[in-house]
């Protein structure tokens, strides 16, 4: 329970990194502000690894990395501003990263998932999740390269209002407008056969 709830502070703390910029630029260092992003990182992980049963030694290193970081982070010198505001950049392509190779594999990532919910899919199945997972990569590309450009160009309100507000609104238009389309595809298809 105790591990759970600090999971999930270590959460929400991440969503909520932008405000807190917004709140802390002026009054925090920005090696403070980053080392503080790396340690939750390390907490997330962390406690995420320990949920599961059968870890490898990567794995553990993951979050023995981040506090690492986050230490070197402390210790070091040319901390800026536009650096801590790259997190978000991050992790869009980071995700990006994860939805594009996966094209490059047998299973491109959505059709993991779906197939997750079913065991089989049809031809028509399999080309809509290669698909939506094309669609999903260029929505994250496009997302790191504005998060980018905020960061380095605009000020800390624009950047927030975009990476703590704006980008979530669009993921979640775009996740919505995909959902509409998934059942209106589905129902065609059943009409269909």
């Amino acid at each position: 329970m105790i591990r759970s709830s600090i999971s999930t502070v270590a959460v929400l703390a991440l969503l909520a990194y932008p405000a807190t910029i917004f709140f802390a630029a002026g009054h925090v260092t920005p090696k403070v502000l980053m080392a503080g992003v790396l340690a939750l990182l390390a907490l997330r992980v962390g406690f995420t690894l320990h949920r599961k049963s059968s870890l490898t030694w990567q794995q553990w290193s993951l979050s023995g990395l981040l506090i690492v970081a986050a230490l070197a982070v402390l210790f070091s010198h040319g901390i800026s501003m536009n650096n801590v505001k790259l997190y978000p950049v991050v992790i869009d392509f980071s995700i990006f990263l994860l939805f594009f190779g996966s094209l490059f594999t047998h299973q491109p990532l959505v059709e993991r998932i779906a197939r997750a919910q079913r065991d089989e899919l049809d031809s028509q199945a399999l080309l809509y999740t290669r698909r939506i997972t094309c669609v999903w990569s260029a929505v994250l590309l496009v997302n790191a390269a504005v998060a980018l450009y905020t960061a380095l160009y605009a000020s800390v309100a624009i950047w927030t209002f975009y990476n703590g507000l704006l980008s979530y609104v669009l993921i979640g238009m775009v996740f919505l407008v995909e959902l509409l389309i998934r059942q209106r595809v589905r129902r065609r298809f059943l009409m269909q056969s």
